[in-house]
Formats: C-alpha cells, structure tokens, sequence
C-alpha cells in the first residue's frame, strides 16, 4: 500500500489583512483493493479594520472514504505554545465510508482597554455518513469577556449556547469562568468551565462543560502538553450530544536534525443517536528526520483501539513517508 499526498498552499496580507487558502487531497493505492481518496480544504481570512477591532472568518472542510483519514499527514492543533493532537484522533468509526465533515466559524473580538477585550463566536459543524444513514449538525453561539489581572494572568466569563439539528434535535445552554495563567515563559496553565443544561429533547443532562490544558518546554530541545474536554461531540462521531476526552504529549530534537514525538489520544461518549456508546484509544509514536537539501523522511506507529455500541475494533498502522517541501521565495522570506 501507498498513498499520495501533494499539499498546495497560498498565503497572503500586509499589516491588517491576512489570507491563508490551503488544499491537501490523499490518494492511496492496494496491490489487492480498489484505492481511495479523502480531499480536505481550508480557508481563514482576518481583518483588524481599526486598533481596536479585529474580526475572522474560516471553514475547513473533508470529504471522501474515512480509512484513509488516519492515513493523513498528522495535523496539529496548538496547546497553549506547543503543536498537539486534538479530541478527533482517538475518534474513528470502523466501516463509515464516505464521509463529509464542514466546519465554519465567524470571531469578532473588541478590545475594550488595554486589558479587556469582548469577543462572539459564531460557529457551525455539519457532518454527513451515508453509509450509516447519520446526518449531524450543531451551531454554537459563544461571548466571551478577558481581563488581564497582569501581563502573566487573565480571567474570562463566557456564555455559550448550542443548536443541534438534523439527526439530533435539541439546545444547550450554559457559561463559566476561566483563568490562564503562564508562570514562565513557554510554559502556559488554562482552565475553564461552567454549568451545561439541555433541553428534554436532548433526552440526558450534560452537566458541566469543561476545558483544560498544561503545555511547557522542559527545556530547548523538548516539550510537552496535556489537554481534556467535556464537549459537544465531534462530528467524526456521529450525531452525539457530549463526549469526553484527552489527549498529551511529548517532543524532543536531538542535533537539530532528529525529531521523536509521541501522542495519546482518548475519547468517550455515551450519548450517540445511532451507534450507541463511543469509546476510543488512539497511540502514536514518530522519528522525523531532516536530511540535507528539501527532503526529509519519517516513520510513524498508530494505533487504534476502541468499541462502537457492541463492537470492538482495532487498527495499527506503519507508514513510512518521503516529504519534499520546495523552495519558495514566500516561505524562505
């Protein structure tokens, strides 16, 4: 087996406006299967039209057969300062075929003093599976208020409502508080979280809603995070009300040229409309290393182990990459 992943990216902007537009399709092929495909596009446009106000707008979007989706290159979210995995990797429904998976949001943030700023979240995810007759949707609604207690430290109050639609029908409403707190450089502590209460038609209670995450450089070659969720579902999952989760890791670069990473990945849910509890474990191990010139090559071990409904399911998985990144006069600038 091998696969095919030819990553296209166009970045532009001056002082208040930047654009970024970015294309990765996967193509891989079996010497005994018919091959697959999944394609994935993003799109993220901001603007600060004054000192004071800034405002975003972006969507991501995914579209072809799910097996190939642990096969991707490993994209990362960032934990505080440190490049991690998010709630969707341990988060893999065996047999869901094709899948369609688009995310949009809108941020306006207003800088109210030099240590306060209001900030609305105006976001959508739909998520389609065919095969397993699941549509999903939720719009999330969320305000947010900063201060800054010190350069070091800043509390929030936010507000957030939840809409599901299509498969799942039913609002959340809720709110909390919420501390970041960096006692050093590169190192950043962040809690946050409230009270969650549904409506009947959600059928259970969430409860409390909540997020979390520890992330440091133990020193200049190695770092490492921790994050959990107690959140609306993913739409990997399926039409879901909340689900469980968390992740960590740790990196480290020896002589500049060697990278070693590892991710674990856990995710739970209890709620699902369809396919009945959710529970997954994902593990990775990795070694990048940069040769000389535009190449460079890396390995990498994932596994997956979980249960959907009554199910059990494993996968492990091998893959050896050659990754060539051209010169450009925009990245070398």
């Amino acid at each position: 087996m091998y696969s095919f992943a030819p990553y296209m990216g166009v970045a532009a902007g001056n002082a208040r406006r930047q654009l970024l537009l970015q294309y990765l399709p996967i193509f891989t092929q079996y010497t005994a299967y018919t091959g697959n495909s999944i394609h994935q596009v993003s799109a993220t446009f901001t603007n600060r039209s004054s000192p004071r106000w800034s405002w975003t707008i972006g969507m991501n979007g995914l579209h072809g057969n799910d097996s190939v989706r642990p096969l991707t290159p490993s994209h990362t979210i960032v934990v505080g300062n440190v490049p991690g995995s998010g709630s969707s990797v341990a988060s893999y429904l065996p047999n869901a075929g094709i899948v369609t998976d688009i995310n949009g949001a809108f941020d306006l943030l207003y800088d109210v003093s030099s240590r306060d700023a209001l900030g609305v979240r105006i976001a959508n995810s739909f998520n389609s599976y065919p095969q397993l007759h699941e549509n999903s949707g939720v719009m999330t609604e969320t305000v947010n208020y900063t201060h800054l207690v010190r350069p070091s430290l800043g509390v929030l109050v936010y507000q957030q409502t939840s809409q599901y639609y299509l498969d799942l029908h039913c609002t959340a409403v809720g709110g909390g508080v919420g501390v970041t707190w960096q006692p050093r450089s590169h190192a950043e502590l962040s809690l946050q979280g409230g009270p969650q209460l549904n409506s009947s038609g959600c059928k259970d209670q969430q409860g409390f809603s909540y997020h979390a995450y520890l992330s440091s450089n133990v020193r200049r070659e190695s770092q490492f995070y921790v994050r959990g969720d107690r959140q609306p579902v993913v739409g990997f999952l399926g039409p879901g009300l909340w689900q469980d989760d968390f992740s960590g890791g740790y990196q480290r670069r020896f002589s500049i040229r060697n990278l070693i990473a590892a991710d674990l990945g856990y995710a739970h849910s209890s709620t699902l409309v369809n396919t009945g509890d959710y529970k997954g474990l994902f593990a990775e191990v990795s070694y990048t290393r940069q040769m000389t010139g535009l190449f460079s090559l890396s390995c990498r071990y994932q596994a997956f182990v979980g249960r959907q409904g009554t199910i059990n399911f494993t996968r492990n998985i091998l893959l050896f990459s050659i990754v060539l990144t051209p010169e450009s006069p925009l990245l070398s600038e």
